[in-house]
């Protein structure tokens, strides 16, 4: 397994994950986001994030198996990471 910096490329299969983890969670709670199930969906955010943050992906013999993406906020007080619901799995 290698560690990569995050980038376009991963996004697709990092959505695919990120939907099937959504679709198994939402048939144990049905209340969650449909959204989270859908990859077209997922793709579409993480894209957005990969330009504003920054992450790793997970390879195993050249296939994505884990991500994490974290955006950089300013605040008061110092500098935070934030990572969304749907950037990580």
């Amino acid at each position: 397994m290698t560690l990569v910096p995050f980038a376009p490329e991963h996004v697709l299969a990092a959505a695919e994950l990120v939907a099937a983890a959504g679709a198994r969670r939402r048939r144990l709670i049905p209340a969650l986001p449909e959204a989270w199930s859908d990859p077209d969906h997922v793709a579409r955010a993480l894209a957005g994030l990969v330009d504003r943050g920054a992450g790793l992906a997970a390879l195993d013999d050249g296939e994505l198996v884990a991500f994490h993406l974290a955006l950089a906020i300013d605040g008061r007080g110092g500098r935070f990471s934030y990572t969304p619901d749907i950037a990580h799995a």
